[in-house]
C-alpha cells in the first residue's frame, strides 16, 4: 500500500522560513530552539542550501498556524481603538448596495 504524502503548505524555501521567523521576531537561535534543532540549521534554510523535511516541516506548520491564530484579532496597525477588522468579502457576506 502507498503512503500517503502530505500536501507541502505552504511551500518551506528559504524565503518563507525567513519570512517566518522573522514575523515571529526569533533569531535563528531561538527559532532553533523552537524546533529542536541547531541554529546552523536554521540558517542552511534560510540560504537555501537545505530545505526542511520531515518532522520539521510538520513543526514548521504547527509554529506557522500557531502564530496566525495569535495574529488572528489583534488590532491592525494605524487602526485606530476600537475599530472593527475590515470586510473580507469572504463566503456567507452581504454586499453592500
Amino acid at each position: 500500500m502507498a503512503r500517503k504524502q502530505e500536501p507541502q503548505w505552504p511551500p518551506w524555501d528559504a524565503e518563507t522560513v525567513r519570512r517566518l521567523r522573522q514575523e515571529l521576531g526569533l533569531t535563528q537561535q531561538e527559532l532553533a530552539e523552537e524546533l529542536g534543532v541547531r541554529q546552523q540549521t536554521v540558517s542552511e534554510w534560510e540560504t537555501g542550501a537545505y530545505r526542511p523535511r520531515g518532522a520539521s516541516v510538520k513543526l514548521l506548520r504547527i509554529v506557522a498556524e500557531r502564530s496566525a491564530q495569535a495574529d488572528y484579532g489583534k488590532p491592525r496597525p494605524g487602526a485606530r481603538p476600537g475599530e472593527p477588522p475590515p470586510e473580507t468579502g469572504g463566503p456567507g457576506e452581504a454586499e453592500t448596495p
